[in-house]
C-alpha cells in the first residue's frame, strides 16, 4: 500500500512540476520572442528584456546595426515553442528500404487462399489447408488464445484483447489514405495502459536516459534552445521489444509491438533560471504496425496457430492493420556548463 501511495505522490509532484513550468512559459511568452521596430538597437532590447547584448548577437546572429525591421528576434533563453528535435530515418507506413511504397506488413487482402497454402508448402507448414476451412471469428479465437496464453502477463491482456478487437474492427483512418489500396487510409490505436508499460520497460527506460544525456550536451554546446538537435539518437538506437529471452516476451510488448517503425523526440518545455539552472519536458512519440509480413513466415512462428490465424486474417480474408502509436512524456534538469 505504502509504495502505490509513494507512486501515486511522486507523479502528482511531476505533475505539479510541469503544471508550474507551463504557467511560467504562458507567463514569460510575450518576452521570448520580440518583433523588431524603427528604433531598436540590441542594447535597448537587452536593457528591456533583461539580457546581455552579447546573448543577443548570440542568439540572432545579426550585426546591431543590420537587424531588418520586422525581424522576430530571440529575446529570451528559454524555448520559444515546442519542436522536433530527432526523429527516425524510418517514417510510419513507409517501407524503410523504399520510402515511396508502404510497408509490407501494412499490406492486406492481396493473397489467395492458394497462395497462402503454397507458401505454407514452402516453408514447410501444412498446417494453412486445415485453416482454410474456419471462418473468421474461430481464426480470431485461435489469434486471441495465442496472445493471451503465450505472448502476455495479466496486465496487458486486456490491452491485447482491445488491440485484436480493433484490428477485427476493419477500421480505416486519416493516416496513409494515399498509400493504402483502397484509399481510405490506416486507423491509429492508442492505449494508456500500453503508453505506461513501455514507458516502465527496461528497453524505453535506457532510451529515455539517452536522449536526457543528449540534450543536457545540447543544451551546453547550443547558443539557445530553439536551436537544440539530438544528432546521435537514430534508427539503431529506438526502442524495440524484439527479444523473445526477456520479460517483453510474456510481458506482451514483443507481440504489441515487437520491433517498432519509428520515432519522433518532441522539445516541449525549457526554461532557464536566473541562476543557470533548468527544467523541461520532452515527449517520446514511438510508432508501430499491427500487422504481419512475409518475413514473418517463420518455421519457429507459423507452427503456433494463433501466427497463421493473423496472416491469413490479414492478407487473405483482407482485415486492415493499424498504427500503434505510443507517446511517453518525460522531465529533465540541470544546471548551464555541469
Amino acid at each position: 500500500m505504502f509504495a502505490k501511495e509513494e507512486e501515486l505522490s511522486a507523479k502528482e509532484k511531476a505533475k505539479e512540476e510541469e503544471e508550474k513550468v507551463q504557467a511560467k512559459n504562458e507567463k514569460d511568452k510575450i518576452k521570448i520572442i520580440h518583433t523588431v521596430k524603427k528604433g531598436d538597437t540590441y542594447y535597448s532590447l537587452s536593457k528591456k528584456y533583461g539580457v546581455t547584448v552579447e546573448q543577443l548577437r548570440e542568439w540572432n546572429g545579426y550585426d546591431d546595426y543590420k537587424i531588418p525591421i520586422g525581424t522576430e528576434l530571440i529575446v529570451s533563453p528559454n524555448l520559444s515553442t515546442s519542436r522536433i528535435i530527432s526523429s527516425s530515418i524510418r517514417r510510419p507506413l513507409l517501407d524503410p528500404m523504399d520510402p515511396t511504397k508502404l510497408r509490407d506488413d501494412l499490406v492486406f487482402g492481396d493473397k489467395t487462399n492458394e497462395n497462402i497454402i503454397q507458401e505454407g508448402e514452402d516453408y514447410l507448414i501444412n498446417l494453412y489447408k486445415v485453416d482454410a476451412s474456419k471462418s473468421d471469428h474461430q481464426l480470431f479465437e485461435n489469434f486471441y488464445q495465442m496472445a493471451s496464453e503465450l505472448f502476455t502477463s495479466r496486465d496487458m491482456t486486456p490491452v491485447l484483447k482491445e488491440m485484436i478487437n480493433f484490428f477485427e474492427s476493419n477500421s480505416g483512418g486519416e493516416m496513409g489514405k494515399e498509400l493504402s489500396s483502397d484509399g481510405n487510409g490506416y486507423a491509429v490505436f492508442i492505449n494508456d495502459k500500453l503508453n505506461e508499460e513501455v514507458k516502465n520497460s527496461e528497453e524505453v527506460q535506457g532510451f529515455l536516459q539517452n536522449v536526457k544525456e543528449e540534450i543536457k550536451i545540447a543544451i551546453n554546446s547550443q547558443t539557445h534552445p530553439d536551436k537544440i538537435t539530438l544528432n546521435n539518437i537514430g534508427n539503431a538506437q529506438r526502442p524495440r521489444f524484439n527479444n523473445f529471452w526477456t520479460h517483453t516476451f510474456r510481458g506482451g510488448l514483443t507481440i504489441a509491438l515487437n520491433d517498432t517503425q519509428a520515432f519522433d523526440i518532441t522539445l516541449n518545455e525549457l526554461i532557464v533560471n536566473d541562476d543557470d539552472t533548468y527544467l523541461g519536458f520532452f515527449t517520446v512519440t514511438i510508432y508501430d504496425h499491427f500487422g504481419l509480413d512475409e518475413d514473418d513466415i517463420t518455421t519457429e512462428l507459423f507452427p503456433l496457430a494463433g501466427f497463421r490465424a493473423w496472416y491469413r486474417l490479414q492478407r487473405e480474408r483482407g482485415y486492415r492493420p493499424f498504427v500503434t502509436k505510443v507517446t511517453i512524456s518525460e522531465s529533465f534538469s540541470g544546471k548551464l556548463g555541469e
